[in-house]
């Protein structure tokens, strides 16, 4: 009979520790190390396990597995410095593993947060490679990720539960998604800015027309002539929401709200939405934001064969012709424009006589809105004297059939249906009365313009938009006319 000490001794295993390069990559699943188990069991190991530092760099899980099985594995020395350790690593593993741009960001995460663990010949020779530690680009490229999902994969690192981080890993979430959940739970609070101040001393604020109309002269005259270095244009891409202007990608508001109640106003629901915000301090109300001013010439088109690239909506948020906007407020604007040659200006209002009163730079389009039949007349009586190099009408919403006497004395015509307000439905008009203003149009030599809000894009499961001959009675004010 055999004894004890016939039975096959099994060697001890040298412990090492994990490299953090290691890791940082995910775990491998309870079934697939399972089976590792099993494999190496019956058959041994065939790759060897990798050491660096007197770490496992690579075959961690082979390494474990052969422990839990009382197998002694073979080991090889990699002789790298750090960085190619990191290339090694990642070559190794994202080859071998399916992961995905939320998983290979939380290992870039990682990546990022790892010392050279006292490699003193990279940091000795300032090495600036692309894997240098603790940054979120090197991060990135090593594992072929874009900057933002490193960084919210450190969102995600630093702040998430070990359930989430384990979701993300395992695929089961996306990094973003957990990132913005974070961030909406825990907001973080904004720096408040120091206010700017004019040469004169003034405190550049927003301040409603009324407030502005109360202000000494030569404070009106400081807030008009300030030029804020740092001032933005808002982008917007056409097709992306219903309420977007898709004849132009920028806006530029120095002048916000209005006192039109029309009731499928888009800008006023904006601005009640954000009211009280930096955008919006003060809703609806008319007002002044002097900062913005010199936003045109601060910034530039981008490179691009699409015109609207270098198209602004000047007054997106307003009717800058109401007869509650300063003509001072209204020229310190076309100086602005006048200095900006590099854009086109797209303006548009319901005071169409007032608009004739101005001279208008060579780079605006002067535009009137036409919704309906009540406006025509007064539209075209004024554009016989607008002096403008462009000259267009905004029928949108197109709310009844339009006839048109002096089409002629307008370059263009955007033609729109409604897109939802919070106080009218969506609304397309009928093609009949499209038609007719096409022909028009086309015999008076006017270019058309049609919106996106005239097409139908239901969803198949949704609901069934239900055309009517006429627009629906929430456009309509109580005395049953049609909204001016």
């Amino acid at each position: 009979m055999s004894g004890a000490d016939d039975r096959p001794r099994v060697r001890p295993i040298v412990q090492f520790p994990q490299h953090p390069l290691s890791a940082a990559f995910p775990p491998m699943s309870d079934e697939a190390m399972g089976e590792l188990r099993a494999d190496i069991a019956a058959n041994g190991l065939h790759s060897p396990v990798c050491l660096f530092q007197g770490q496992v760099l690579d075959g961690w899980h082979r390494y474990s597995a052969c422990k839990q099985v009382g197998v002694q594995p073979n080991f090889v020395e990699f002789t790298g410095d750090f960085h190619a350790a990191m290339q090694f690593v990642v070559s190794a593993n994202l080859l071998r593993r399916h992961l995905d741009t939320s998983q290979r960001a939380m290992i870039a995460a990682r990546f990022a947060t790892i010392p050279h663990g006292g490699d003193r010949k990279s940091q000795d020779q300032g090495a600036k490679s692309p894997l240098d530690r603790q940054t979120v680009a090197g991060a990135a490229a090593a594992v072929n990720v874009g900057d933002r999902a490193v960084k919210d994969a450190r969102v995600v690192l630093n702040q998430a539960s070990p359930e989430t981080i384990a979701k993300v890993e395992s695929g089961e979430v996306t990094v973003s998604k957990a990132a913005r959940q974070i961030r909406a739970a825990n907001p973080r609070p904004r720096p408040v800015p120091k206010p700017a101040v004019t040469a004169s001393g003034y405190v550049i604020r927003p301040v409603t027309l009324d407030e502005l109309d109360r202000l000494p002269p030569a404070e009106q005259q400081a807030f008009l002539e300030y030029r804020n270095p740092k001032a933005g244009l808002n982008r917007q891409q056409a097709g992306e929401d219903d309420n977007l202007i898709d004849w132009a990608f920028w806006t530029w508001n120095p002048v916000t709200g209005c006192l039109h109640d029309c009731p499928y106003c888009y800008a006023r629901d904006i601005a009640n939405h954000f009211a009280g915000g930096p955008a919006f301090p003060n809703g609806f109300t008319p007002t002044l934001h002097p900062d913005r001013l010199s936003a045109p010439l601060v910034n530039h088109p981008r490179a691009s064969d699409d015109e609207r690239e270098g198209r602004i909506f000047a007054g997106s948020m307003s009717d800058l012709f109401g007869k509650w906007v300063p003509a001072e407020l209204i020229n310190a604007m076309f100086n602005v424009i006048r200095e900006a040659p590099q854009w086109e200006f797209l303006m548009l209002t319901k005071f169409p006589a007032r608009m004739a009163e101005f001279d208008f730079p060579e780079n605006v389009w002067a535009g009137v809105s036409v919704d309906c039949q009540d406006r025509v007349k007064r539209a075209e009586e004024a554009f016989r004297h607008v002096n403008a190099r462009v000259k267009w009408i905004s029928a949108e919403p197109m709310l009844e059939p339009l006839r048109f006497e002096h089409l002629d004395r307008f370059n263009r015509i955007a033609i729109g249906g409604a897109s939802p307000s919070n106080k009218t439905p969506r609304w397309i008009p009928k093609f009949e009365w499209l038609g007719d203003l096409m022909r028009q149009a086309n015999a008076a030599g006017c270019a058309i313009y049609t919106k996106s809000n005239l097409y139908l894009k239901e969803e198949l499961d949704g609901e069934r938009y239900i055309f009517t001959d006429e627009a629906p009675a929430a456009f309509k004010l109580r005395s049953g006319r049609v909204s001016r």
